[in-house]
Formats: C-alpha cells, sequence, structure tokens
C-alpha cells in the first residue's frame, strides 16, 4: 500500500495518527495494493472529509481537522472500500450506483452513507483496542 499525504499546518501527532489509522483500514478492508493521496485540509465548517475515485487521479481523501477525526478517516475510507471493490460507483451517468442499481437518495438514506457510519464505528473500536 502506497498514500500520499499533503499537509499545510499539522501537527506531527496528528499526521501520525491518520497514517496509522489508513494503514489500519487498509489493511482491514484488504486493500493491500491501495494507491491513495491524501489531503489534510485546514478547519472547514462544511466538512470533516470525503473521498473521490476517478480513473485518471485514482483514490484520494481529504479530512479536515475536527474532534471526529479517527471516524472521519474510518467514514472515508469505507468510501475508498466501497469503490475499490465495485459497490460504489459515485461517477455513473444519471445517478450513483450502489451495488450495480441506481440510488437517488438523500443523504441520511443512501446506503454507502449508512454503511460509512456504521462501519467508521466498528473501525474505531478495533482500532482503539
Amino acid at each position: 500500500m502506497r498514500f500520499n499525504i499533503k499537509k499545510a499546518w499539522w501537527p506531527a501527532k496528528d499526521i501520525t495518527l491518520v497514517k496509522r489509522a489508513i494503514r489500519f483500514a487498509a489493511r482491514r478492508y484488504g486493500m493491500k495494493d491501495l494507491d491513495l493521496k491524501v489531503k489534510l485540509g485546514k478547519p472547514s465548517k462544511r466538512f470533516y472529509g470525503f473521498s473521490s475515485y476517478d480513473d485518471d487521479s485514482g483514490f484520494k481523501i481529504w479530512i479536515y481537522p475536527s474532534e471526529a477525526l479517527l471516524r472521519t478517516v474510518f467514514h472515508e475510507m469505507t468510501h475508498v472500500k466501497q469503490q475499490w471493490y465495485g459497490e460504489l460507483d459515485l461517477n455513473a451517468p444519471g445517478a450513483p450506483r450502489w451495488k450495480g442499481k441506481k440510488c437517488k437518495a438523500k443523504y441520511y438514506k443512501q446506503p454507502w452513507e449508512i454503511e460509512a457510519h456504521k462501519l467508521e464505528v466498528v473501525l474505531l473500536k478495533e482500532f482503539l483496542d
């Protein structure tokens, strides 16, 4: 697994924690050949994090400082897992596809968000144990 972290002003201990969490999640999800770009941003009132994938740029996650740092990393890594295994296609024409079916649900009803919210808690517990 390779990942490249771009950061501006993050403290070294937080960068180390994010790296450990990413490695943990990638191993947990069986993504040993993952090539991931990580952007550690400045505080945001809108986001804790988000992820993306496209054929040209590959997998990317953005993480913003918050009280939910580890949960955010695990949430976004779950989205990476979903796209890695072809469960989620956010670039599908017309509407995102979840497990091959179009889904136009609102954010909290989207099945990939439901899974990510559930697994962020599971991974956090496993990581801390």
